[in-house]
């Protein structure tokens, strides 16, 4: 083998001073270097690489915080504020996109930009249109009203006599964490 890789070697006209074992010890996948060059793609189609993506992230961080901060305090919006300090915290802290990837664990800058716009986004919608944190006086009313007459309707137990004209077995419905009969509406 060695002989073909410096066979090959000499006929393109390469000095190729290092042997085939050299290569062999070699590990075939190697980490990226600390100080990469800019990303040149994303890899997934329709997603530009952001040049300023950390720039961009605190930035829409802290406008989800202040917009969360702005609305009533209730547990929908508290969890936003938790969730886009912590991950302002980490972008905070670290200068290198990889390590932002890395720590956050939810996709490439680009994405967790995409992600902070929708979470943005959806805070304004759940706090200023559906605010489902708060009773609806009219709704609440008309379901206890056609609740009651759904549920009003007592559940029969199947006389015995059914199942024996129809050749089934009583004693194949009872259930076998209670012992009761089946019941159906």
């Amino acid at each position: 083998m060695v002989f073909v890789l410096r066979r090959l070697a000499s006929s393109r006209a390469v000095a190729s001073t290092r042997s085939f074992s050299s290569f062999a010890s070699r590990p075939l996948f190697c980490a990226a270097p600390a100080t990469s060059a800019p990303k040149t793609t994303t890899g997934l189609v329709g997603l530009p690489v952001v040049p300023n993506a950390r720039e961009v992230l605190v930035s829409l961080y802290n406008k989800t915080i202040r917009q969360a901060k702005a609305y009533d305090d209730v547990n929908y919006n508290q969890h936003i504020i938790k969730l886009s300090q912590h991950r302002l915290d980490v972008v905070e802290a670290n200068e290198d996109i990889r390590t932002i990837e890395k720590h956050i664990n939810s996709g490439q800058v680009e994405e967790l930009i995409e992600q902070a716009e929708d979470e943005l986004q959806l805070l304004i919608t759940m706090n200023e249109d559906f605010r489902v944190w708060e009773t609806d006086e009219e709704a609440a009313a008309e379901y206890a009203e056609w609740k009651d007459e759904l549920f009003s309707v007592p559940m029969e137990e199947p006389a015995a006599e059914e199942f024996e004209e129809k050749g089934l077995d009583v004693e194949s419905l009872k259930t076998p964490w209670t012992g009761n009969t089946r019941q159906t509406i």
